[in-house]
């Protein structure tokens, strides 16, 4: 079973020379941190929104337990809003700090999303798969209400 890490495009329109890669020590970390409790990460880097939106609706369980979302520019695209409407799949939504425009952080009629993480991207990315996997182990009950994912 699998996490999906999802990063749209760092810019409006941005082509995929534009996308930032993921740091190797970071992704050697998630990684690992998800081998931990037997899962493994994805990682795709999106170079559209177009493209955003396909990644979340092609997402299915059970091969998918959970989303990590990056949205970079798309953060306000409302096809993004109505793809996460359609998908049963939890997800952890992953925002940049300076991005504090509340009507942004509560999309309504999304009842899947477990948490919005903000701040820079390694310890965002950590702290995002974090929650996903004390969610996905809580939810398979191979963990106590009370634990936590380290």
């Amino acid at each position: 079973m699998s996490i999906v890490l999802l990063r749209g495009p760092k810019r409006p329109n941005g082509m995929y020379r534009d996308q930032c890669e993921i740091d190797r020590l970071l992704l050697v970390q998630l990684i690992i941190r998800a081998n931990r409790v037997g899962r493994r990460i994805a990682v795709r880097n999106l170079a559209s929104d177009k493209a955003l939106i396909a990644a979340i609706q092609a997402q299915q369980a059970p091969q998918i337990e959970a989303i990590l979302l990056d949205t970079g520019a798309c953060v306000r695209d409302r096809r993004i809003v109505q793809a996460l409407q359609g998908s049963r799949l939890p997800y952890v939504e992953i925002r940049p700090s300076h991005l504090t425009d509340a009507r942004l952080c509560e999309p309504e009629g999304i009842e899947n999303r477990i948490a919005l993480v903000r701040g820079v991207q390694s310890q965002t990315y950590v702290l995002a798969l974090s929650i996903a996997l004390e969610h996905i182990t809580r939810e398979a009950g191979l963990m106590p209400r009370d634990a936590m994912v380290s």
